[in-house]
């Protein structure tokens, strides 16, 4: 449970309604007794909000291990986006009962096309992974 301080309690109700109503439809104006903090709280949710419209595909894509070197792994989408110029949202997920076997290793995105984008692993110790890679691709 997220405690607040008295003086954010309209940011606790921004967020229990957002919770609530899955997303921005609520009226944010009775939030607070203050319309400029309601303005801005406004705001600042809408500036950050995901439109859920943008989302094209989630997927995840099991990794097999490499052995402390540069690895470069394409990942399919299954089905042509009709778009390259796409954004990846996404994080290693381990699954190695010792945390400390997955968490030697860093990535970058390469390569992206209509139906696969390529993902860039560098491992900086030999250790076995289990890792998988969750995304998810948006529209610009």
């Amino acid at each position: 449970m997220i405690s607040f301080k008295p003086n954010t309690l309209f940011i606790q109700r921004a967020v229990q309604a957002l919770i609530n109503k899955g997303g921005l439809n609520v009226d944010f104006q009775h939030v607070s007794g203050d319309p400029a903090l309601n303005t801005a709280l406004v705001n600042l949710i809408e500036a950050h909000s995901i439109n859920h419209d943008h989302i094209l595909l989630r997927a995840s894509h099991p990794l097999t291990d490499t052995t402390g070197t540069d690895t470069l792994y394409t990942i399919p989408f299954g089905v042509d986006l009709g778009i390259s110029d796409y954004l990846i949202a996404g994080s290693l997920v381990g699954s190695n009962a010792d945390y400390r076997l997955d968490n030697n290793v860093f990535w970058t995105l390469h390569n992206f096309t209509n139906t696969s984008f390529d993902l860039s692993l560098r491992e900086t110790a030999t250790s076995v992974k289990q890792v998988r890679f969750d995304y998810i691709v948006f529209k610009p």
